[in-house]
């Protein structure tokens, strides 16, 4: 868990939609603070920037500085993720289970079984299932160029990339949102319909198997709309929504009352409907021909998610074809925000704070390294530099406090000696002998006064029973509380045992100034016992003029 506060912001560019994602971590744990949308535009070539290096770069480039200056222009830490089909996705089995040589050995592995040179390329893998011998691992190639276009429009100074993965791992890792028993030790898969292309995943024990990207999303549902209708695609769009279609296999009535509201024949709904499950069927068909080259068993469940899956019908016409059960994500946004739509997003997240050795991050290699960017910045430590500037002054002003107490005491303590000092040594000057003289009838008269009146010092008292007391080496003893009243003192002390309690008793019970021991209480804790003892003093024991001598 982090120490200080950090936000970092994860972009999902889609094929129609970017999509973002703004989290905040810090000692309270990871919050998601907001979600943010907006289409891509897209440009003609003479309109792009001059440094564009070709048409789609350019599109890129435009589309994502937009999307960050309309909606996070203050945010600089950033998660991106490669789309996958610029992405060369393989299925190895190695005979090393150590993740450590993995990673040496997985870009040597997929070397033979690339169209390209690995001098250009990044390399990523993790096993998603090993026994004693082998480790069955699914990689993802990127050239080296590819991964530099992603990252250059977003570097500025004090910006920082923090991973870049791909869309279909993080769409996987949106599984762990689930409670762990829905996922942990199954196979599940996963249909996202997104604008241009869909992509399948197969997720076991949480970690990505398989995944394919197919050429069909929810533009070709509009360009259905558009061909009957004969709408632009703009047009179409709205009239797909307007049209509220419902593909599933039971045909639904509707009234005349949404013809004339939509200006559509029966006939034009009809093959609208129809051209649209084929699309659907095109999707489940799909599907089941990746089934069939798993490396792992068929899922038992599949998660459906992206803008195509909202229209109606679709999960039921998928579940018919597939012969599986279909669903939905059973999670909920704030603001009744569809969780489909931000799958990717936020699964990107998961699989951001996921172990290193479990990651797929394109930024770990040395060329990698080079683009991650950032320069130390103090903003990130605010909060725990004002805590500790706030400690700092409450230390300070309570040593203060503490040094100014000190002197006054001392000041008290030096007043005391002064007047002490007056009664035994006349400031006028005597000769050493007369000096010892007077110190010793000092002495003498402070005897008479304690033999007299029994005015004991608890000083004299605390001297007294410490030289009666036994030694360490002897027996365990700790005082805790020492009450001097007129002729009795209380002594609450701990020792190491009951026959302890007698030794103290009697070794107390020599002293010259105590007339008798009496044990109060006595109560065992743990090892040790806890003791009080009422000690009566004598009447004028001083002992004074022994020493005065």
């Amino acid at each position: 868990m982090p120490l200080f506060t950090e936000k970092y912001l994860i972009i999902d560019y889609g094929s129609t939609y970017i999509k973002g994602a703004l989290y905040e971590s810090g000692p309270g744990g990871v919050q998601l603070r907001r979600l943010e949308s907006l289409p891509l535009v897209e440009l003609e070539a003479e309109a792009l920037p001059e440094a564009a290096a070709g048409l789609e770069a350019g599109q890129y480039e435009y589309n994502i500085v937009r999307y960050v200056q309309s909606f996070f222009p203050e945010e600089s830490n950033y998660i991106l993720n490669l789309p996958l089909d610029q992405i060369y996705v393989r299925d190895l089995n190695i005979p090393i289970v150590n993740q450590k040589q993995l990673d040496e050995v997985i870009p040597f592995e997929v070397e033979g079984l690339l169209p390209v040179s690995l001098d250009d390329t990044e390399v990523v893998g993790r096993a998603w299932a090993s026994d004693e011998e082998t480790s069955n691992v699914i990689s993802f190639a990127a050239g080296r160029n590819t991964i530099l276009q992603t990252v250059l429009p977003l570097k500025r100074p004090q910006a920082v990339i923090r991973m870049v993965s791909v869309d279909a791992v993080g769409l996987a890792a949106f599984i762990r949102t689930l409670p762990e028993e829905e996922y942990r030790d199954r196979v599940l898969g996963q249909i996202d319909i997104g604008g241009l292309y869909t992509i399948i995943n197969v997720v076991q024990d949480g970690r990505l198997v398989y995944t394919r990207k197919l050429p069909i999303g929810g533009q070709h549902f509009t360009d259905v709309v558009a061909t009957e209708m004969k709408q632009d695609a703009i047009t179409a769009e709205q009239t797909k929504l307007a049209l509220e279609l419902d593909l599933s296999p039971h045909t639904v009535e509707r009234p005349e009352s949404y013809f004339r509201m939509h200006r559509v024949t029966q006939a034009q709904l009809n093959r609208i409907i129809k051209k649209s499950r084929a699309i659907v069927d095109e999707i489940a068909a799909e599907m089941d021909r990746s089934v069939l080259s798993l490396p792992t068993e068929a899922p038992g469940e599949i998660y459906l998610s992206g803008g195509g899956a909202l229209m109606g019908g679709v999960r039921e016409t998928l579940q018919e074809k597939l012969g599986a059960r279909v669903r939905e994500y059973p999670l909920e946004l704030s603001g009744s925000e569809p969780v489909t739509l931000w799958a990717t997003a936020i699964g990107t997240a998961n699989h951001y704070r996921l172990k290193q050795t479990e990651k797929f991050d394109f930024l770990e290699s040395p060329f990698g390294n080079t683009l991650k960017g950032g320069q130390l910045s103090l903003n990130m430590f605010s909060t725990p530099i004002l805590f500790a500037a706030l400690a700092a002054i409450v230390f300070l002003a309570s040593t203060v406090f503490d040094i100014v107490q000190d002197r006054r005491q001392i000041q008290q303590y030096d007043a005391m000696i002064a007047e002490e000092s007056k009664a035994v040594i006349d400031p006028t000057g005597k000769t050493s002998a007369d000096v010892v003289r007077l110190v010793r009838e000092q002495c003498l008269s402070r005897a008479r006064n304690m033999q007299n009146e029994g005015d004991l010092r608890a000083l004299d008292i605390l001297r007294e029973l410490t030289n009666n007391t036994p030694a360490r080496s002897e027996m365990h003893f700790r005082l805790k509380r020492l009450q001097y009243t007129d002729k009795t003192v209380q002594v609450s002390a701990e020792v190491g045992s009951f026959n302890d309690v007698g030794r103290l008793s009697e070794a107390l019970n020599t002293s010259r100034l105590v007339r008798e021991v009496e044990v109060i209480s006595q109560n065992s804790m743990r090892d040790k016992v806890d003791v009080r003892l009422s000690l009566q003093l004598n009447s004028g024991s001083g002992g004074g003029s022994a020493r005065c001598q």
